[in-house]
This record gives C-alpha cells, sequence and structure tokens, in this order.
C-alpha cells in the first residue's frame, strides 16, 4: 500500500497578543506536528506580525531538517501588530508554488 505524504505549509500568529503562554503553546503544537511527520512528508514555517516570513522554506522532514526547524521554532518571538493577511497570503503563495513545482527561497 502506497502512503500519502503530507505538506504542511504552518502559518504562526506571532503579534504581540500571542506573547507568553498562547506563544508557548503554538510552539508546542508545532513541535508535535514535526515529531509526527515522516522523513518525507514536506513542512514549511510562516510566520506574520506586521509582516509575514517564510522562516522555514517547505522541504522533507528528515532528522537534520527537524534539528533545524525545532531551534528555528524556539528562537521565535512575539512582536507587535497583527497583519493576517499577509501570512495567509505568504502561507498560499508556498503550497501553490510547491504545487506547480517552483522552488520557494526565504
Amino acid at each position: 500500500m502506497n502512503k500519502n505524504y503530507t505538506e504542511i505549509a504552518f502559518i504562526l500568529d506571532r503579534s504581540g497578543s500571542m506573547g507568553g503562554e498562547k506563544l508557548e503553546q503554538a510552539r508546542a503544537a508545532i513541535r508535535n506536528l514535526v515529531a509526527q511527520l515522516d522523513p518525507q512528508d514536506r513542512f514549511g514555517l510562516v510566520v506574520y506580525s506586521n509582516d509575514a516570513t517564510l522562516v522555514i522554506p517547505l522541504a522533507p522532514a528528515d532528522a537534520d531538517a527537524r534539528d533545524r526547524w525545532l531551534t528555528t521554532v524556539a528562537a521565535i518571538q512575539a512582536d507587535v501588530g497583527t497583519n493576517l493577511s499577509s501570512g495567509l497570503d505568504l502561507g498560499l503563495d508556498t503550497l501553490e508554488q510547491l504545487i506547480l513545482g517552483v522552488a520557494v527561497v526565504a
């Protein structure tokens, strides 16, 4: 039986209202998700506050990548402002480029 692999572009709000426990819960959710990915699954992370940034371009979830991703996630801090549309737009663009077979560069 062939397994369908997962391709996820996670979009994380890091605005000021996400500070403290909320951001820590979001980090924990990402850590849990990353731990469940198979090496052939692909993961990417967009963060947004005033603007959106692709902090983890979509890539296979091999062991080295997972370690780098967890370090990146641990370093994310809350910031001021909220521009939800820029975060969603960049996340959708990231997935669209995957579908079209175009490399996404941070």
